[in-house]
Parts: C-alpha cells; sequence; structure tokens
C-alpha cells in the first residue's frame, strides 16, 4: 500500500490548504516544505508588513496626534523591538499553522523536495535523504522574487521584501524602485517612523490597479509623512559607493540623480 494519498511540495498558501482540505476529507497526506509552512504571505509578505505598518501607525499618531488631544514627550522609535514584535505575531501564524497541520493528521516534512515521478519525492533533510511514495503529488512552489535588468542593481545589492522587514537600523534616505503595492506599504512604513522616501514609479501612476482619485487621496496623505511619488520615471542605473547609492533614473525625457543610503527594488 502507498504510504500516503497525496504528497504536496510546498508550505505555502497552496499547500498547506489543500493538506487541509485533503486531510478533512481523510487522506493521508505528507507536505514537504524547506522553510516555514504559510509561505511569502505569513512569513516575509502580507503579515509581516501589515504588522510594521501597525506599529509606524502607532508612532505617527503619538507624534502627530496633538490636535486629537494626544501628547506625548520624547517619543522614540525603537526599530529593533518592532521588528522583534512582528516576528511574534509570524511565528503565532506559522505555530497555528503547524496546528492545524497536525490535528487533520498531515504529516510535516521539513527538507528540499524533489519531484522524481508522478508519484514520488525526494526530500533531502537535515537528518538524511528520504523518498515520499504517494498516489498523487501536488506541486505547490510557488515563485521567488527576480530582479529587475536595471544596470548596476545587482551589484549595489538592493532590499528586497525579506531584507526590508528585517531592518534594524532606519535609513534616514530610501528610495524605492516601484510603486506597487509591496514598494508603497514599505515605503509608507519607514517615511511613518522618519525616513525621507523616494518612490519610483515608471507607470503614469503608483498603484495602477486602483482608481486614479483614491490614489490621489492617497498619496496627498503620504506626502506629508515624508513620502515622494515620481511617476513616469524609468530607472535606468544604479551604484553603490560606500553606504550612498545613487539611483540615476528618465523622468519626461530628463535625467535625474537621486541619493540614498537603501534601496528597494
Amino acid at each position: 500500500m502507498t504510504p500516503f494519498d497525496i504528497a504536496i511540495l510546498g508550505g505555502g498558501p497552496g499547500g498547506y490548504v489543500g493538506a487541509l482540505h485533503a486531510g478533512v476529507r481523510g487522506a493521508r497526506v505528507a507536505l514537504v516544505e524547506r522553510d516555514r509552512v504559510g509561505g511569502t504571505c505569513v512569513t516575509v509578505g502580507c503579515i509581516p508588513s501589515k504588522a510594521l505598518l501597525d506599529s509606524s501607525h502607532a508612532y505617527w499618531l503619538a507624534t502627530h496626534g496633538t490636535e486629537h488631544g494626544i501628547h506625548v514627550d520624547n517619543p522614540r522609535f525603537v526599530l529593533a523591538e518592532a521588528v522583534a514584535r512582528k516576528q511574534k505575531v509570524v511565528d503565532t501564524l506559522v505555530s497555528g499553522v503547524e496546528q492545524l497541520l497536525k490535528l487533520r493528521k498531515v504529516e510535516l516534512i521539513k527538507g528540499e523536495g524533489t519531484v522524481v515521478s508522478p508519484t514520488q519525492l525526494r526530500v533531502k533533510a537535515a537528518d538524511g535523504e528520504r523518498t515520499i511514495d504517494a498516489m498523487s503529488v501536488i506541486v505547490a512552489t510557488g515563485s521567488k522574487v527576480g530582479m529587475p535588468p536595471i544596470n548596476g542593481l545587482a551589484e549595489a545589492k538592493p532590499l528586497d521584501n525579506v531584507g526590508a522587514l528585517a531592518l534594524t537600523e532606519l535609513p534616514k534616505r530610501l528610495i524605492v524602485i516601484g510603486g506597487g503595492v509591496i514598494g508603497m506599504e514599505l515605503g509608507t512604513f519607514f517615511a511613518e517612523i522618519g525616513s525621507q522616501v523616494t518612490v519610483l514609479e515608471m507607470l503614469p501612476q503608483a498603484l495602477a490597479f486602483a482608481e486614479a482619485e483614491l490614489v490621489r487621496i492617497l498619496l496627498r496623505a503620504l506626502e506629508p509623512k515624508g513620502l515622494k511619488v515620481l511617476t513616469n520615471a524609468k530607472v535606468t542605473e544604479v551604484n553603490r559607493s560606500g553606504t550612498t547609492v545613487t539611483v540615476t533614473a528618465e523622468i519626461e525625457g530628463k535625467v535625474q540623480t537621486f541619493e540614498g543610503d537603501e534601496v528597494l527594488a
């Protein structure tokens, strides 16, 4: 008899949710994950970014809340402490997913998995290698961040979402390449805690999927916080010299340069 009905490669929102549904129906399920269950959203995306924004909103209100009758003397934002709180939120959710898998009798296998055949996975784990046989295999490996093809960007060692969410020192000047959801969320967080943030968006509008009027309202609210968005900005080159990053962009036919302590791409 085959040990498992279903073997799933990848413990993100596709993999672990599929495992839970199969487990509820009585299937014997193996879930292979090389890192932590939950995927990008739970571990290095939606959830941790919202946790940090919750902290930055509180700080912003403490420092700009006098019209609400809120007066705080000498408030400080300790980034390392906010990041530690964010990590506790993530750890709690990951633990919750693991408990759900356990309740559904899903076997969680930590390791690097490879599809060998339509009914077999090979897993390299810390304690050795094993083969998993199943009636069916589901591949739910997700995707990974790609580096934009910008001259010098890779050499400048830009932040991505993972690095930005783990910073413990505040960059005084942050340049964000791309005004999508991730760029705007993280840009807002750093602006609210004191960074001067410049977002360079190559399209005519940041958050291009959203209604133009809503975006205008959002940007009007963010600019006083220290976040500036430049649209129709095509980044052509990035250079890092010591602790300074220089970003060159062509904006409406004119070449402009921007200096920062970090660049997020």
